[in-house]
């Protein structure tokens, strides 16, 4: 039987050499405008429903057929009967362009469900 991670569980049990793979020190800051608030002004997405759709995009990208990736979301559909609805979007993800993006942060929304 396969597990299945999330990403963020997967970061967590990640072994890293002493140090870090990276040296902070050897980094230059560059400034983006105003800061983080000015950068993000516009987003409007919870975090959570976010990390669900990177997690079910991620199983997608990994090999999984989109079916399997977004069950789930599948089942919450179901549950308040939005399912036509969300096959269109499930049928609309193909990959990491906009519109899949799109399509899976909205189908991930039927988790809740």
């Amino acid at each position: 039987m396969v597990k299945i991670y999330s990403i963020t569980k997967l970061v967590k049990e990640a072994k890293q050499p002493r140090g870090g793979y990276i040296n902070p020190k050897m980094m230059d800051i560059i400034k983006l405008g105003d800061g983080i608030d000015e950068l993000n002004s516009n987003e409007n997405i919870n975090k959570g429903l976010i990390g669900t759709a990177v997690d079910y995009l991620s199983r997608f990208m990994s090999g999984s057929s989109v079916e399997d990736a977004f069950k789930i979301s599948m089942r919450g559909s179901m549950i308040i009967g939005e399912e036509d609805k969300a096959q269109e979007m499930m049928l609309d993800i193909k990959g990491l362009d906009n519109k899949s993006i799109e399509n899976a942060v909205k189908l991930s929304g039927f988790d809740v469900c």
